[in-house]
């Protein structure tokens, strides 16, 4: 082996692990954990000024089985996340999540979600992402 290479070889392991065991210990991971974590994907549908509203198609069934209805206005029990955070108060009326946003949302049954970014933002473009999870 020439002598080059055998430094080479010495160079990528005193780069490879320290940077391999940088990355490991710097990731940060904003996925909520839950029984059921069900990422929202865009485009969300304008609902007002601040709301948003994202229509989930998903094979998890449970999300829909719980939803709020006209019987039961708080019968979900999914919570929504932006990145890491969660977002809330849940439960609350079209009303306040279209006019006042902050975070409000509602889970309901056939609609999916109608939520507002926490600090009112477009959900389309704000670069955040959105999880629904069944703690």
């Amino acid at each position: 082996m020439p002598k080059w290479s055998r430094y080479a070889l010495a160079a990528t392991f005193l780069v490879y692990f320290p940077l391999a065991f940088w990355l490991k210990t710097s990731f940060v991971d904003l996925r909520p954990t839950g029984k059921i974590v069900v990422q929202l994907q865009r485009p969300f549908e304008k609902f007002g000024p601040f709301g948003a509203i994202a229509r989930y198609w998903h094979p998890a069934a449970k999300l829909d089985e719980d939803a709020d209805s006209a019987e039961n206005e708080e019968r979900s029990t999914v919570q929504l996340y932006e990145d890491g955070q969660p977002l809330g108060p849940a439960h609350s009326n079209h009303t306040e999540v279209s006019q006042t946003g902050e975070g409000r949302y509602s889970h309901w049954v056939g609609q999916g979600f109608v939520f507002s970014a926490s600090d009112n933002s477009d959900p389309n473009t704000n670069g955040r992402r959105y999880w629904a999870v069944v703690p």
